[in-house]
């Protein structure tokens, strides 16, 4: 009775982490949720609909579930996106980048921070900012900018990524006085 039990323990076991790794290589790719969270007072009327897309890590070309990606984030509406860094791969390429920001409505406003994977592609600074400025998008190293959003003020402070970057937090927040409505990515 022992070696039945640790026989099917050991395939249960393998099993399961097979469908670990197939879940994490393949999978978890193609689908991408959607969470809302309300902040700030709850008396408040103002709603602001903040999206944040992270890790996209695009290679060399976009694939469906880009294209899925982009129309929900059209469908959504939302009044700021935030893109958290690691857009493009380290084997990656600005093409699919570029290509997957003009899928977006240019009206809505964006602001990226880089990833650890963005320093180490072979995307320039440069191109980065070229391809974020040419579609609506900040990029924040070390920064914070003010936005207005729906009569709101809301400061967004970018910090370069802690590992590949020089990320400083004194910086980004250099002349920023206090307010209400404060996010900072990093």
């Amino acid at each position: 009775m022992d070696k039945t039990i640790k026989k099917w323990g050991t395939i249960a076991g393998v099993a399961a982490l097979a469908i670990a790794f197939v879940d994490a290589v393949w999978l978890e790719k193609h689908f991408f949720e959607v969470n809302t969270f309300n902040i700030g007072r709850r008396d408040s009327n103002k709603k602001v609909r903040l999206l944040l897309l992270t890790d996209l890590h695009f290679r060399k070309r976009l694939y469906s579930r880009h294209y899925k990606l982009a129309n929900r984030v059209n469908e959504l509406k939302p009044d700021l996106v935030l893109i958290a860094g690691d857009v493009v791969d380290e084997t990656g390429t600005a093409a699919p980048v570029i290509q997957f920001l003009r899928l977006l409505k240019y009206n809505i406003p964006k602001v990226a921070i880089m990833g650890n994977h963005d320093h180490k592609s072979e995307v320039s600074l440069r191109a980065y900012r070229g391809m974020y400025r040419s579609n609506n998008c900040t990029l924040l190293m070390n920064e914070s900018k003010c936005f207005t959003i729906r009569g709101e003020r809301l400061m967004i402070t970018g910090l370069d990524d802690f590992i590949e970057g020089k990320a400083s937090f004194s910086q980004a927040i250099e002349g920023v006085g206090r307010e209400e409505k404060k996010i900072t990515s990093c």
